[in-house]
């Protein structure tokens, strides 16, 4: 692949995914809520959706997505729905104890809940279909291209949720009881439901 283009590619994907977006709250949610060791698995969850973004998009089905309004309307719902029902889990917990690492969910939830999140966010897909294809050099091989840009989205976007993870971690030394941190887990959640919502 083209080292500069590969570059330009890293610094515009970096700039997407550091940005404040469902994605990011999901993932602070999940660290409040969890820890950051428990909630890693999310971080690895957003990575590979992005992965599978590219893949999708780089092999000509994004065009599909694309010319199909039906289906990101159903892909959006449907995460919406996962969405306020975690909001709900949150709002009714009653604990009033400050744990630092919660069990309520296992490794496998919190990566699939990352990877729902990931893929019925409308507007992330559609700004993945216009990304990717951009920095594809047609000079060079097709496939190399799309392993480098694959394999990079996986890397950038696992290290800047993984980032967003902790900082949220550290923040739960703020609230003086496991309430409040799932009041305020619950409202982003919400948060999260109405970004997507109100996306296409």
């Amino acid at each position: 692949m083209d080292f500069q283009l590969w570059i330009l590619f890293c610094v515009v994907f970096l700039s997407a995914a550091i940005l404040p977006g469902p994605n990011v709250a999901f993932s602070m949610a999940q660290a409040l809520d969890h820890g950051f060791k428990e909630s890693f698995p999310g971080a690895i969850g957003f990575g590979l959706a992005s992965g599978g973004h590219a893949v999708i998009v780089l092999s000509g089905l994004g065009i599909l997505v694309k010319e199909n309004p039906d289906i990101l309307f159903w892909l959006k719902w449907v995460g919406v729905a996962y969405l306020l029902y975690l909001a709900l889990k949150s709002l009714r917990s009653h604990s009033q104890v400050v744990v630092a690492t919660s069990s309520k969910r296992t490794p496998l939830q919190m990566f699939t809940g990352a990877v729902i999140v990931s893929f019925t966010n409308p507007k992330g897909i559609l700004t993945n279909i216009i990304l990717f294809p951009t920095f594809i050099n047609k000079t060079l091989p097709y496939i190399p291209q799309c392993i480098a840009l694959v394999a990079t989205a996986i890397f950038i976007s696992t290290s800047v949720y993984a980032m967003y993870m902790l900082m949220a971690r550290h923040a739960t030394k703020i609230f003086r009881t496991k309430r409040q941190m799932s009041v305020v887990t619950g409202v982003l959640y919400i948060g999260v439901a109405t970004a997507i919502a109100t996306t296409i």
